[in-house]
């Protein structure tokens, strides 16, 4: 809560744009998911793929806990 509070009283007193750092990705991504499954395409290797949830997550989670297991599980492999 106090992090959120510093956080708070910075936004309220403005930013320089002299502290900000423009920086060009070195790699792009583009992903989505889907209450049947997951997927993603890297647009430098050109490489697309897809994974089908088993039966079993799909009646114990909803598409927002899948999107998060979908971002961790793209994050470690990244």
């Amino acid at each position: 809560m106090r992090t959120w509070l510093r956080l708070l009283d910075k936004a309220g007193a403005g930013t320089a744009l002299k502290r900000w750092i423009l920086r060009i990705p070195l790699v792009v991504i583009f992903t989505d998911s889907s209450k049947y499954g997951m997927g993603g395409y890297c647009q430098g290797t050109g490489v697309g793929w897809r994974y089908t949830y088993p039966v079993r997550i799909l009646k114990r989670a909803t598409i927002y806990h899948l999107e998060f297991l979908y971002m961790v599980v793209f994050l470690g492999i990244l």
